[in-house]
Parts: C-alpha cells; structure tokens; sequence
C-alpha cells in the first residue's frame, strides 16, 4: 500500500495539506477494507513524498507497527521516480492531500485495478473549485473518504459533493408546508 504526502508548499496554499489527523485512521481504515474485502494479509505500507518532520509527526512504530509487515520512506532522488515508483510498485494508493495534481496522476497511471482511496476535502475550508467539482477530478471507481472532525475517525464517502448539497437542499423543499 502506498501513500503520497504531499506538504511543504500546501501549507500556505489554498489545498489543504497532508495531516496527521487523516493520514493515521485513513491508513487504519483502508488496511481494514483491503484485509476484510480483498482479503489480503501480507500487506507492506510505503510512503512517497514524506518529509523527515511529517515521518516523526506520523508516529509509525505505534500507529503502523502492528498493522503492516514493513513501513518504508521511499526515499527516491526526484519527483519523476516518486512517479515511476507510485505508477509501477503500488498496489493500492492513498492521495493525502487531494489537491496534488501530482498525486492523481501516479494514481491514475497506476495499475488498472489498483484500488484507489483519497481525502474528500481538498481546499482548506472545503469550498475549493476542486472541492465543489469533485466528480470532475476523481474518477467513479476511486474510494472518496471524509474525516469526521469531532470524532477524528476517517470514513467512506459514497456521496458527491453536489448530491449531498442536492439531498440537503431536497429536504428544505420536500417539506409539506404546515397550512
């Protein structure tokens, strides 16, 4: 399992960085679905693109220790190899920071059935054009998850971001008025 960090010049930028509070019970959640529903036991999670400070934030003998066989930095020389390597060696994918051009395309020339996870907020304050067009960006196939932040658990999103407007937007209107 692979994913890709991305930090540095997010941080101050609009799209919404890498954090920890998705990465950790992101990466919980997906190991659970690839064990439970693929059905895969021998698993290996290997991040692209993390920086010295995020691997040590990230706590990996605690939080990964128990769940993979090996954690790995893939360590490579330029973003051309993260792409090479995320295209050609993972197996399944995690986009951290959804707004990472970079990341869509190492997931989108992956392996054809490479399952697919990524963040479901991409703007810092969710209202990103990318936000509002997700079905625009993310393909069908690919797993959108959304973090809860008052539990801090990650879980999946079947919805489009304009089918949930579109449902709340329904029960305003839907209602009978009281006559």
């Amino acid at each position: 399992m692979c994913v890709h960090i991305r930090r540095g010049d997010f941080i101050p930028h609009p799209n919404l960085e890498s954090r920890t509070d998705f990465v950790v019970p992101a990466v919980r959640l997906i190991y659970q679905f690839l064990h439970n529903e693929s059905r895969i036991d021998d698993l290996s999670l290997v991040f692209i693109g993390i920086e010295p400070d995020f691997w040590n934030a990230l706590n990996i003998t605690q939080n990964f220790g128990t769940y993979f066989n090996h954690v790995y930095n893939a360590r490579l020389s330029s973003r051309g190899e993260d792409l090479a390597f995320g295209a050609t060696y993972c197996d399944s994918f995690l986009i951290s920071a959804s707004g990472s051009t970079f990341a869509w395309w190492m997931a989108y020339l992956g392996k054809p059935a490479m399952p697919v996870f990524y963040n479901g907020q991409i703007g810092e304050n969710g209202r990103h054009s990318k936000d509002i067009h997700d079905y625009d960006m993310f393909l069908p196939e690919w797993h959108k998850l959304a973090l809860d932040n008052v539990t801090g658990e990650v879980r999946f999103d079947k919805l489009w971001n304009f089918e949930k407007t579109k449902n709340q937007n329904s029960t305003i209107f839907d209602q009978k008025p009281n006559l």
